[in-house]
């Protein structure tokens, strides 16, 4: 699949591929087999990608689980959307969320959950609510070059 225009192919954790713009920077995410790419003029903007082994729990189950836990975690947190659907011919989970800063504004973020030879695979992109709208189209080429 060609990587569009403004955009570079990248490898993830456990096979994972994608595609994120050009010029950002990649680092070790905090969370277990994550990279994160960083927007270079906006450090609030980024997305995160990888995979790591599946959990027991179902892949719903344990992301309406993992909810509960990050809006008690997180003041203002607004449920979005949060769901199934099919992603690249498998069950995924699809969650949009927003949140309130501890600095002050909102965060928007949006992710997509799959599973995959034991592997639970995840795209998310985050930015300040106010840059959504040109955020959104990052997370939407995420959607459309990652595999497995």
């Amino acid at each position: 699949m060609p990587v569009p225009a403004g955009y570079q192919r990248v490898s993830g954790p456990n096979g994972l591929v994608t595609a994120i713009p050009q010029g950002w920077v990649v680092t070790r995410s905090s969370g277990p087999a994550a990279m994160q790419a960083t927007d270079p003029t906006d450090p609030a903007r980024y997305v995160r990608y990888g995979g790591a082994p599946a959990p027991a729990a179902g892949l719903l189950e344990s992301h309406l689980d993992y909810e509960r836990t990050f809006a008690a975690a997180h003041p203002g947190f607004v449920r979005l959307s949060l769901g199934t659907t099919t992603y690249h011919g498998t069950q995924a989970v699809d969650w949009e969320f927003e949140h309130d800063l501890a600095g002050g504004g909102r965060r928007h973020a949006h992710s997509m959950y799959w599973r995959s030879g034991g592997v639970e695979f995840f795209i998310y992109a985050a930015a300040p609510a106010a840059r959504w709208a040109e955020t959104e189209p990052v997370y939407d080429t995420l959607v459309d070059q990652t595999t497995p």
